[in-house]
Parts: structure tokens; C-alpha cells; sequence
């Protein structure tokens, strides 16, 4: 008895699961446009944030190099002994 009890109540919870499901995918044609306006906007500005990034690294880099020149010979300041 308690075997057909519990299968039914498992049966009813994944009846209810699937007609929650259903629902679901109604609203969700509702909502779908602005959760990919959400999406589509995040995707743009963090492209556009990670490409600044990396050509304000590159312009530094490129800033660096033209702006080093070949390193001085380091001073020998050291006491010589004799």
C-alpha cells in the first residue's frame, strides 16, 4: 500500500512539474526579448571594455619601448681589494 502510495505521489509531482514546464515556455516567449537585450548589451560592453583594455596596454607597451633606451652600464662602486 505504502509502494502505490508513494508512485502515485511521484507520479503527481512530475505531472505538475510538467505542466509547470509548459507554462514556462509560454512566458518565456514573454520575456525572451528582454533577457536578450540583457544579454546581447553585456556581451557589447564587455567587448568593448576587454578591447580598451588591451589596446591601452598595447599603446603603453609601444609608449615603453620607444621611450627606453639601451640600459646604462651599471656604476662599479664596489672596494677593490689589492
Amino acid at each position: 500500500m505504502q509502494r502505490a502510495k508513494l508512485c502515485v505521489e511521484i507520479g503527481a509531482i512530475v505531472l505538475l512539474i510538467l505542466l509547470n514546464i509548459r507554462g514556462v515556455k509560454e512566458s518565456v516567449t514573454t520575456i525572451l526579448p528582454v533577457f536578450m537585450a540583457f544579454v546581447v548589451t553585456h556581451v557589447v560592453l564587455l567587448g568593448v571594455s576587454i578591447g580598451a583594455t588591451s589596446e591601452t596596454s598595447a599603446r603603453s607597451r609601444t609608449r615603453r619601448s620607444r621611450t627606453s633606451t639601451t640600459p646604462s652600464q651599471p656604476s662599479d662602486s664596489s672596494p677593490r681589494s689589492g
